[in-house]
């Protein structure tokens, strides 16, 4: 093995990826159902409840009908750009996936997905920041201030993955071989 491949680390950019998804993914998942009605849900989608950022919007911010009409043509505006997000994460996820380790060009192919693992993060976090922006020109001061709180600290920020990890119960998961 090259002393080059024993010093890489894809971890940081799966972080990158895995925060890029975070902030960008969920706003827009659940958001293309509303653009056609499904045929059938799924078993899967049965048993998730779906989110609705608009609806979130205007519960949360109290927005009035022409805010709401207003954000809800930016999400839908949006939406391809988020489709096409997801694709790639989708297909970077299966490149991922298929990477052989005893390929003789593995070191090379996983520096690529890396790089494509960076550029995915960026991608996702300036389309969420466009969004956000465009969002911001709907609203009045103080509802950008409870939305940009809203946005870190709420239900759907900040520190989200870490509830799913450790069962919301503040303790630091443990390796199952770990002696408590």
């Amino acid at each position: 093995m090259s002393s080059k491949l024993s010093s890489f680390s894809l971890k940081p950019v799966l972080f990158a990826a895995g925060l890029g998804i975070a902030a960008v993914g969920g706003a827009f998942a659940a958001g293309s159902a509303t653009s056609a009605p499904a045929a059938a849900p799924s078993a899967a989608s049965a048993q998730r409840p779906h989110f609705d950022p608009v609806a979130r919007m205007v519960e949360d911010l109290q927005l009035d009908e022409s805010q709401k009409a207003s954000v809800q043509a930016i999400f839908e505006r949006n939406r391809p750009a988020q489709q096409k997000l997801r694709e790639r994460g989708k297909a970077h996820w299966q490149a991922m996936k298929s990477l052989d380790t005893g390929s003789p060009d593995y070191s090379s192919r996983a520096q690529a997905l890396a790089d494509e693992a960076g550029t995915l993060a960026r991608d996702r976090v300036l389309a969420r920041t466009q969004l956000d922006a465009e969002l911001a020109t709907v609203l009045t001061p103080a509802q950008l201030e409870k939305f940009q709180e809203r946005k870190m600290h709420g239900p759907h920020g900040g520190g989200r993955r870490w509830h799913h990890r450790n069962k919301g119960d503040g303790a630091t998961p443990q390796a199952p071989d770990a002696k408590s």
